[in-house]
Parts: structure tokens; C-alpha cells; sequence
């Protein structure tokens, strides 16, 4: 018998007995899983923002009368204690007034004092009396104008600062109003940062307020909050670092980061859970929660912050079974079966 033969006949005897062997029932394969159970947040949440440092007071240094600048602190970035002389005009025309003006209010107060004597003793009338009265106000409502006005020739720093910008210089007439410098406070200081809708509507439930920068923390205290969002739909926040707080390299210009921490309600239900335990659909954030007999089901969660491998979540309950791995191939309803936890004397399962 040839060797072809045989190979046919060998070919036809495997097809039988395969033929005859009874169909194999699959098996329903349980999926392996890794759950964890929710944590509480400790009813509280942080959030971190950039923030840039600024000076508290900032102003626009200007004369109320008109004149020529006589002296100017011109160097921009000098530091001025309260009380120092930032600008002064030629006050010679204003002197001149001021001189007139004393001995008019002079007069008048010698002429008052006579009238009011004979009005005493009943020699003149009460219509005379009022009339002087009324000029001796008016000589003294003359005088405090133009001794204000010469005062005015002189711009004393208000609090200990610094210079920012020099606008004109000496020897330049001014308008009254018109800014001749910059002035910046040098230890009021405040933080500006830029918060979003989310954190903007529950400012009333701040608990506390810290400053990161130059590796230190420095509490912070709530200034002001705007009342209506920039283009970009975030609101402007002012914090004031309390004096003494901040150290000589805490100055204004230089960015900081701002860690702000909010109480949050029972009702809330803040909770932390691995990163690895969410999933998105449809620009919506969801997990797998077990429930009895390990019965999966979808729970939707709102992201309220992300802490390294963690987030901050809503609309989870404290002890809940989330599960944290095979999430993309689970279904609603599918019973699943609970990896156990490694051994700390087994690493690797080798005994």
C-alpha cells in the first residue's frame, strides 16, 4: 500500500473520532477585579491657584494746584519713609497770597472784635452786627484757602514706600490733578489670583488662606472679590499678607502659589478616590461602585479637585466599594469577583 494511501486513510480516521466527540459547553468567565473602599475628605477641600504678589496701595501722585515743579524725587525705584518730601512747586505766588491773605484776616478780626463790643453795649444795631460777622468770615474763609493752597505746593509721602514712576520732571508746569509720579506701598502687600465659577460661589465657606513662596507658607487674609468675571469667566480675588507675616524677599512682582481650603457641607458627601477609578463618557465623569453579590453599577461623580494620584470627588458615600481596575470592560449589572490582597509575607505568590 502506498505511502499517499495511508496518509489519506490517517486524515480520515482523525476527522471521525473529532466528529464524534461531543461539543465542548463554554464556560462564563468571571472578570478580576481591584476595589477600594471611599474615603471621607474630612469634610474640607484644597485648592491650589497661581498668584502674583502686589503692593496693597498703589498711587497716582498728584498736585491740587497749579504750578511749576521745584523739586521731584526723579529716581524711580527709590525708597521713601512716611513723611518724606516727593514733590514740591514754586511756592513764591501762593506765599504771596498766604501773606495777604493773614493780614486781610488780620484786619477783619480787629474790626470784629471792635463791632461785637459795641453790639455788647447795645450801641450799634443787630443788622450792623451781622454784616461785620459775615465779613469777618468771609476774610477768614480766605485766609484757610490760601494757606491750603500753599500747603498744597508740597506732596508728602503718605506711608513708607517706593517710587514707581516719574512722570515730569523739574522745571515742568503742572495742572492740578495732573500725576507727576507713582507711589507703591513697600510692606502692604496683597496677593491677586484668578478664581472660577466653582470656587467664586462658595467664598463664604473659606476656613483658611495660605501663600507658598520662597519655600515657606504665609497665611493670608481675604481683601475683596469681584463681582463679575473677566473675559476668561474667572473672578479676581485680593488677599492681604498681614505685616510681620512676610520676610525682605517677599516683594511685589514676584509669583507665589496660593492654597485655599474650603469647609464643605454633610450634604456634599466630598470624598477621595484613585485617579484610576474614573472613567469619562460624553464629557461626564463616572465609576463602578459594588453592591451585594458584587453587582456592578455606573455612580456619577462631580470632579472637584485633583491631587496627584487622587481626586476629590461628589456623589459618593463614605465606605463604598469603588472599583479601581478592569473598569473598561464591565458592563451594568455584571457580577465580578474581588482580587485578594497581596500578602505582605508572599510577595509575588511564590509559596
Amino acid at each position: 500500500m502506498s505511502k499517499s494511501i495511508l496518509s489519506v486513510i490517517a486524515l480520515a480516521v482523525i476527522a471521525a473520532m473529532s466528529s464524534c466527540k461531543e461539543p465542548e459547553t463554554e464556560v462564563q468567565r468571571v472578570p478580576l477585579v481591584k476595589t477600594i473602599a471611599v474615603k471621607a475628605n474630612g469634610l474640607s477641600e484644597r485648592r491650589d491657584y497661581p498668584g502674583i504678589i502686589k503692593p496693597q496701595d498703589e498711587l497716582s501722585i498728584a498736585f491740587r494746584v497749579n504750578g511749576q515743579i521745584k523739586s521731584i524725587l526723579d529716581k524711580s525705584g527709590m525708597e521713601v519713609r512716611k513723611g518724606e518730601l516727593l514733590a514740591a512747586l514754586d511756592a513764591h505766588d501762593y506765599e504771596v497770597n498766604l501773606d495777604a491773605a493773614l493780614a486781610a484776616y488780620k484786619q477783619s478780626n480787629n474790626e470784629f472784635e471792635r463791632i461785637k463790643q459795641l453790639y455788647e453795649s447795645k450801641t450799634i444795631s443787630p443788622n450792623d452786627f451781622e454784616k461785620a460777622e459775615a465779613a469777618h468770615r468771609v476774610a477768614s474763609s480766605k485766609y484757610q484757602a490760601a494757606k491750603d493752597a500753599s500747603g498744597y505746593t508740597r506732596i508728602q509721602a503718605p506711608f513708607d514706600g517706593y517710587v514707581q514712576n516719574v512722570y515730569h520732571e523739574r522745571g515742568e508746569i503742572v495742572q492740578a490733578g495732573m500725576p507727576v509720579m507713582s507711589y507703591i506701598s513697600k510692606n502692604a502687600l496683597k496677593v491677586e489670583v484668578f478664581l472660577p465659577f466653582c470656587d467664586y460661589e462658595r467664598m463664604e465657606n473659606l476656613t483658611e488662606s495660605q501663600m507658598e513662596v520662597n519655600g515657606k507658607s504665609v497665611p493670608l487674609k481675604l481683601g475683596s472679590i469681584s463681582r463679575q468675571a473677566n473675559a476668561a469667566q474667572l473672578y479676581k480675588a485680593e488677599f492681604h499678607i498681614q505685616p510681620g507675616e512676610a520676610d525682605d524677599m517677599v516683594i511685589a512682582g514676584k509669583n507665589c502659589q496660593v492654597r485655599l481650603t474650603f469647609s464643605a457641607s454633610s450634604e456634599e458627601n466630598i470624598v477621595r478616590i484613585p485617579l484610576s477609578a474614573i472613567m469619562s463618557v460624553n464629557n461626564e465623569a463616572f465609576v463602578w461602585v459594588l453592591e451585594n453579590q458584587n453587582i456592578t453599577t455606573k455612580a456619577s461623580v462631580k470632579i472637584r479637585n485633583i491631587d496627584h494620584d487622587e481626586a476629590v470627588v461628589s456623589g459618593l458615600k463614605a465606605g463604598q466599594q469603588v472599583l479601581t481596575s478592569g473598569i473598561h470592560v464591565i458592563k451594568e449589572g455584571d457580577t465580578v469577583k474581588i482580587m485578594p490582597a497581596q500578602s505582605k509575607t508572599n510577595i509575588g505568590g511564590m509559596l
